[in-house]
């Protein structure tokens, strides 16, 4: 398993260099493999990319107001919750009828 500084170069240099993006994302995986290899990358494994994943995602932090959490929770305007459940329902039925 490669570490993650590894990884964290690879992810650098196919994000800076648009030709190797493309050419790895038009690859079959025995070509990706090469040119990896080729790239001096050989040893990082996708599974090594997923292990790592984390640390390339936007982190997502929201605050959220009394009400909106109550909304949430189930406390919120019965009218809202009927119509938005309506809707969902017959979106669903459409979907299954066709």
């Amino acid at each position: 398993m490669a570490d993650s500084s590894r990884v964290t170069e690879l992810i650098r240099t196919i994000a800076s260099d648009p030709a190797l993006r493309d050419r790895l994302a038009n690859a079959n995986a025995d070509e990706r493999a090469a040119a990896l290899d080729e790239l001096g990358f050989g040893d990082v494994t996708p599974a090594d990319v997923a292990a790592n994943a984390g640390q390339f995602l936007p982190s997502a932090t929201e605050v959220v107001d009394e009400a909106e959490l109550e909304a949430v929770a189930g406390g919120g305007d019965t009218v809202t919750t009927a119509t938005t459940t309506t809707t969902v329902t017959a979106a669903a039925s459409a979907a299954a009828a066709t």
